[in-house]
């Protein structure tokens, strides 16, 4: 540009404006690259901040599971017997530190004679009796009847119920279990172990 000026073919005015304008254009240039790398770049620090908030956020869930290890919930409403614990002291694994008695849920065990379970079977109503007061009844509904127990003088066999014989010099029927699901039971009536007595209804 500047040999065109000295043979007159551009004025020097149009030259300093084309050197003018292609200052500008560079100074453009420079300031649009310039925006081009603080906008990589802030995007590259939004995904470290992405990524940190995501690590931030495994680390408490982590936190809040671990918080749910130091909770044992029941699954049943219950009354606590045999506690075995105090507080402060460590639970360790696999070993028991109290029984949760199931009080939502009553059942009796009645022991009949395998002569009279011809009528017996699940859905049978039953009137229950406990003898921490005879003056009142209660609904029942049998829910199983034992399908087993462990034969007298014979080999044991894990996992069946020993009923007793009343009379050892006699030979009697034996007796097997039937299940009753109480209906209407009353807490502070029922406990766990006590006697009670069924009578079926016909």
């Amino acid at each position: 540009m500047s040999r065109w000026c000295r043979r007159g073919s551009l004025p020097q005015e149009d030259l300093d404006q084309a050197r003018t304008a292609e200052k500008a254009a560079r100074a453009e240039l420079e300031a649009t690259l310039l925006q081009a790398k603080q906008a990589s770049a802030a995007v590259t620090g939004v995904d470290a901040m992405v990524a940190q908030r995501a690590g931030v956020l495994a680390q408490i869930a982590l936190a809040e599971l671990h918080l749910e290890f130091t909770e044992v919930r029941a699954p049943f409403n219950g009354v606590v017997v045999a506690l075995k614990t105090t507080v402060g002291q460590y639970a360790s694994a696999l070993k028991p530190v109290f029984t949760l008695l199931d009080d939502d849920r009553w059942y009796v065990i009645a022991n009949f004679r395998e002569t009279d379970l011809n009528n017996v079977r699940p859905g049978v109503a039953a009137r229950i009796t406990v003898m921490t007061n005879h003056n009142r009844t209660f609904n029942g509904v049998v829910d199983s009847v034992g399908s087993g127990v462990l034969p007298e003088g014979g080999s044991v066999i894990e996992g069946l119920p020993l009923i007793q014989k009343s009379i050892n010099w006699v030979h009697v029927s034996q007796r097997f279990p039937v299940k009753i699901a109480v209906s209407d039971p009353d807490p502070e009536l029922f406990r766990m172990g006590a006697s009670a007595s069924a009578v079926l209804q016909p």
